[in-house]
């Protein structure tokens, strides 16, 4: 309710008041934002997380999408290729970036772009550590008790980083790869 959102937007317009340098408020004042529809705040906020921090990753992410979704699609591909600059190492996080960016070539109009970056993320390892260790689980259980572990890609995605979680120990498992089907769907 507005009472609500107004009481979270007093928050975290406080928050930098208490520590000036908090960037994180502004990220979260500005998604606040977008939840109301209210772009030009939105980008001013992540604007200004990036002026107090220009290593914000989560910022450049935030300003990238909103971008994107306003059609400004070369600051969104600036704003997504700094996060990948700054932000490297991390599987979960440069799949993030690899998909917005594939998603963003692929709104413009520029599929080879959007395959080259589709093709990137195969080498990832995009599940956070919880996802992996409850996949691990699961197998361990269906394993004792003798039942074929069925496992399916979300849809349109690779069913390769799926299987590199097993580390090769795929022996009982099931894949169920529905990339294409569900490609194919969109396309008709």
């Amino acid at each position: 309710d507005q009472d609500r959102l107004s009481e979270a937007e007093a928050s975290f317009k406080k928050a930098p008041e208490i520590n000036p340098k908090n960037d994180t408020a502004y990220v979260q004042l500005g998604l606040l934002y977008l939840d109301q529809g209210r772009f030009s705040e939105a980008e001013a906020s992540f604007k200004k997380a990036l002026e107090l921090n220009p290593k914000d990753v989560r910022a450049y992410l935030e300003l990238g999408w909103l971008c994107r979704d306003q059609g400004k699609f070369s600051e969104a591909e600036a704003s997504f290729k700094k996060a990948l600059e700054l932000y490297p190492k991390d599987d979960i996080v440069v799949g993030r970036i690899y998909r917005a960016l594939k998603e963003l070539y692929i709104e413009m109009g520029n599929s080879s772009l959007a395959r080259e970056y589709d093709k990137k993320t195969l080498g990832l390892n995009c599940y956070f550590p919880r996802t992996i260790n409850n996949y691990h689980k699961l197998k361990a259980i269906l394993d004792k008790r003798g039942i074929v572990y069925v496992c399916v890609q979300y849809p349109m995605r690779n069913l390769e980083p799926l299987k590199k979680i097993f580390r090769g120990n795929t022996e009982g498992i099931l894949f169920v790869d529905n990339e294409q089907i569900f490609k194919d769907g969109v396309s008709k």
